[in-house]
């Protein structure tokens, strides 16, 4: 899937996300989405843990008005950001 609209997919499920635009659509993506799990947004002491967010991120997407294949996309994009985080 394109990563253009991959990154739109994401768009329409978090509208108010922060998101760089000086990066490329595939780095832009990677980026929220490791902010997203690292609760980055959340003031420090009510911040979740890494695996609640990602419990809550991916039932969100599944939650969407997406297709199908966007939201196995997105997921896998998740899945690939976690692990790196737990294996860092």
């Amino acid at each position: 899937m394109d990563e253009q609209h991959l990154l739109e997919c994401y768009r329409r499920i978090w509208h108010n996300r922060r998101l760089d635009s000086r990066l490329p659509p595939e780095e832009a993506l990677e980026d929220a989405l490791m902010r997203d799990l690292l609760d980055e947004g959340t003031h420090p002491r009510v911040r979740k843990s890494i695996t609640d967010k990602y419990a809550l991120s991916v039932s969100r997407v599944q939650d969407s008005l997406l297709q199908k294949e966007e939201k196995n996309e997105l997921i896998i994009r998740y899945n690939t950001v976690m692990n790196r985080l737990l294996n860092h």
